[in-house]
């Protein structure tokens, strides 16, 4: 499932307090304490926003999206034994009735004829293909939360939204996670966010007359540092405990069965990313800016054994441990028109390894 994608974004953040950096800078110049220690977030605010740290940490969302993605792939495998499984059988029996040396010639041949078209179903099946289509809402807020000795103290809070739909299964998922997390100033160009993430996915199986659902939580950890004016890094590392299940009406000669599957699933991810800062030209509310960005995320899944409503047992489709990993690369057109900073986005990613068992 190795796959190339462009992607094309448009996003309007709010504002993150880069206008309080000149009056911030004033108020320092003061000697109220109180009003020094109030004006150091504005500062700091300016300071991550213009070195690029602010956009890193508002575009985290990329290890829960692939997340998204690690759980369609698993459902869609699944099905698609399910489908095979249900063939199988069906030519075993079939075989199994052919070897009975008095069957008479012509009930012979339709079960000659009913073998033929299992196989023919079984090599019609299509692979798996992951043109999808997708969209993403975020909202966020970085508050000033105080200090800690004398830097700044930030609390980051998000809501994140990611829609997939397409493929040859035309499965429809969302994702909704929410995540907070205090941000530290460890330096004018490091900051550290260790924090807690709540999330659910959810899964429309059209073709099973099914759904899968399943809610996850753990902790996270990232770490920025400004490596020059014109670029920024960012790290992050994500660990996650997942439960849920699904519901399938899976076919057979007498009809539908409805089969229900308990999963429980630990995945550990990690991102790492670098950003650039390019003038363009224009000043204040005229200012046009240039971002270059690359990346590559990573997440291993461990699938814990599980047994579902008919007996059958089993650790996946890929065995107890499955891996994803994509490399991405884009630029994004950022105008700064007052107080909304919109930008356009372009870039490509590519996945590094399919899923995959250990």
């Amino acid at each position: 499932m190795r796959t190339g994608a462009l992607l094309l974004g448009l996003v309007l953040p709010a504002a993150t307090g880069l206008a309080a950096g000149p009056l911030a800078a004033q108020t320092l110049q003061t000697r109220n304490p109180e009003a020094r220690r109030a004006a150091a977030h504005g500062l700091a605010l300016a300071r991550i926003g213009r070195s690029g740290l602010r956009r890193l940490l508002a575009s985290s969302g990329g290890i829960g999206d692939l997340q998204n993605r690690s759980g369609s792939y698993r459902l869609v495998s699944q099905l698609e034994r399910t489908r095979l499984g249900v063939l199988e059988g069906e030519i075993a029996g079939l075989d199994r009735a052919l070897g009975d040396a008095g069957l008479p010639p012509e009930q012979r041949d339709v079960l000659l004829e009913r073998r033929e078209i299992a196989a023919a179903e079984i090599r019609a099946i299509p692979a798996y293909t992951t043109t999808y289509s997708a969209a993403t809402l975020q909202g966020e807020a970085l508050v000033p939360s105080g200090f800690v000795g004398d830097r700044p103290l930030f609390l980051l809070l998000r809501v994140r939204g990611h829609g997939r739909w397409g493929g040859s299964h035309d499965l429809g998922v969302r994702s909704e996670v929410a995540t907070a997390a205090p941000v530290l100033l460890l330096s004018d160009r490091w900051l550290l966010a260790p924090g807690v993430t709540l999330g659910r996915t959810d899964i429309d199986i059209g073709p099973f007359d099914g759904s899968s659902g399943a809610t996850s939580a753990g902790p996270t950890l990232s770490l920025g540092g400004i490596i020059t004016d014109a670029w920024s890094f960012a790290v992050q590392l994500s660990h996650a405990w997942s439960r849920g299940g699904s519901t399938i009406l899976r076919p057979g000669a007498d009809g539908p069965t409805e089969v229900t599957t308990d999963a429980s699933t630990r995945t550990t991810s990690a991102k790492a990313e670098a950003l650039g800062s390019f003038a363009l030209g224009g000043r204040g509310d005229h200012a046009l800016t240039l971002s270059p960005r690359v990346g590559t995320f990573a997440l291993r899944t461990r699938v814990l054994p599980t047994t579902n409503s008919l007996g059958e047992t089993g650790t996946g489709p890929f065995g107890g441990v499955e891996t994803v990993a994509v490399v991405r690369a884009g630029a994004a057109l950022r105008a700064s028109p007052g107080s909304w900073s919109p930008s356009l986005y372009l870039g490509w990613e590519s996945e590094l390894t399919d899923v995959t068992s250990a």
